[in-house]
């Protein structure tokens, strides 16, 4: 018989309270009372799964707190409310609700206790604002103080992607129509707070619209903005993409002193060419610390070509003479809202000042993963070239488009530079990342040997 493969999976202690904080949900195993343990597919937004799975297996509606790491032999532990006045428990698992007063040490450790007492007291635990008991209803309070009573009143539903720290998203439903969206940030993410709103003012059409901010929170609201695009989206739906993107650069080309200013990043100023030494040392050592052999290792002596070739590259990039644009540098299809025929994009931490052309290679790489891209992507260049014709003879766009594969990956994994001189280097994660790029860059790189101008 033929096994199927495991999923991976992550588990959680669960601390679940009730609305008025009074009581905390416990679950009866071999006649002892125990907190409750949720198991959630790894790799997933944890927020979301957890109350899913709370949703499921007792029909409570819940909003997730925070989480505290695991200590010793015991599971990484998450802290949630039941919302709603009234909770009613399936009688499944033994549930049992029992006062908070009356855990014991043996039920909940030393730890789990000082968290619990800070969340229902509210105090400042270094865990950001959404970590307390009732932080919903303080949010939905504060948005009805903002936004008109004719457009805006809570239906009691919302759906909370994730909370850590200072950082959450939420979409909060509204009885009068779309939902609104709140969205709160931390370090190191804080310049995304200011570079939102200073987006949204200066280029409106191409952001949702902000309706409310808390600069306590770092937080700001959003109307809501049509679905995701995703790979299986109609083919027109990647038009709009490009043609809203190209006319979002075009029209930030004025804008870049304001742009910097909120916090955006400079790849423009030629820093990035300049560290390109640095940047390729950097992955010659994360390339000799792979173990895995299931990925091709690039050898030193590759990734010393790859540098000749992007230096080479970039020569070439800056003799086209592209006008700087606001870019992107995340450009995935969670950050693209469709919307009909309108578009806008969200999620601007990694915005920068730089090349427009990396920023549409991200979404001609999105294309190349679906069925029938030749045409779609001819269809996306055919409108993304109409709209830079006014200011780009067709030969800088064509070769810029050429370029830009591998140009693109260096800026996305640069990004804004600093980790390089920073303790950045010694993050395993980051050089994992980077040498699955550094295999793109060498694939990219074999369509441009031979073709580049030397």
């Amino acid at each position: 018989m033929k096994l199927l493969p495991q999923l991976e999976s992550d588990v959680y202690r669960l601390v679940l309270l009730s609305p008025d904080g009074q009581r905390c949900l416990m679950v009866r195993v071999n006649g002892c009372r125990r907190l409750p343990e949720v198991e959630i597919p790894k790799w997933t937004r944890p927020a979301e799964e957890i109350a899913r799975s709370i949703e499921n297996t007792w029909g409570i509606t819940a909003v997730i707190l925070m989480f505290s790491l695991a200590e010793q032999d015991d599971p990484s532990c998450v802290f949630a409310e039941a919302y709603g006045s009234d909770v009613a428990i399936k009688n499944i698992l033994n549930a049992i609700w029992v006062d908070v007063d009356s855990l014991g040490d043996k039920e909940v450790g030393r730890s789990t206790r000082e968290c619990l007492a800070a969340i229902l007291t509210g105090a400042q635990t270094g865990h950001g604002p959404f970590a307390k008991h009732g932080w919903m209803n303080d949010v939905i309070e504060w948005l009805s103080s903002q936004i008109s009573s004719r457009t805006f009143r809570f239906d009691g539903r919302f759906q909370q992607f994730n909370v850590s720290g200072p950082f959450l998203l939420v979409s909060l439903g509204n009885l009068y129509g779309r939902p609104y969206w709140l969205k709160a940030v931390g370090e190191p993410n804080l310049h995304e707070f200011p570079v939102t709103v200073t987006l949204t003012d200066c280029l409106s059409r191409f952001l949702p619209r902000i309706v409310a901010t808390r600069a306590e929170w770092t937080a700001w609201v959003m109307e809501d903005a049509g679905h995701r695009l995703s790979e299986s989206a109609p083919a027109e739906d990647f038009v709009a993409a490009a043609t809203t993107l190209a006319k979002l650069q075009i029209s930030s080309i004025d804008c870049g002193r304001a742009i910097l200013d909120a916090g955006c990043f400079d790849q423009s100023n030629g820093g990035l060419e300049r560290d390109l030494p640095m940047f390729f040392e950097f992955l010659i050592a994360a390339m000799a610390k792979q173990t895995s052999t299931k990925a091709p290792q690039l050898t030193a002596s590759r990734l010393h070509e790859l540098h000749a070739i992007v230096k080479d590259a970039f020569d070439e990039m800056s003799e086209l003479r592209i006008p700087s644009t606001l870019i992107h540098n995340d450009f995935t299809p969670g950050n693209i809202l469709i919307d009909g025929e309108k578009c806008k994009f969200i999620d601007w931490a990694e915005a920068g000042w730089g090349n427009p052309f990396y920023t549409y290679q991200h979404l001609r790489a999105l294309i190349a993963k679906s069925d029938g891209h030749v045409d779609r992507l001819s269809m996306t260049d055919q409108a993304y070239k109409h709209c830079w014709g006014a200011a780009l003879t067709e030969e800088q766009i064509n070769r810029a488009i050429r370029l830009a594969p591998m140009l693109a990956l260096v800026s996305h994994l640069y990004g804004r530079g600093g980790w390089l001189a920073s303790q950045g280097l010694l993050d395993p994660n980051r050089e994992r990342y980077a040498r699955g790029i550094a295999r793109h860059m060498d694939k990219a790189a074999l369509a441009l040997e031979g073709v580049l101008c030397h």
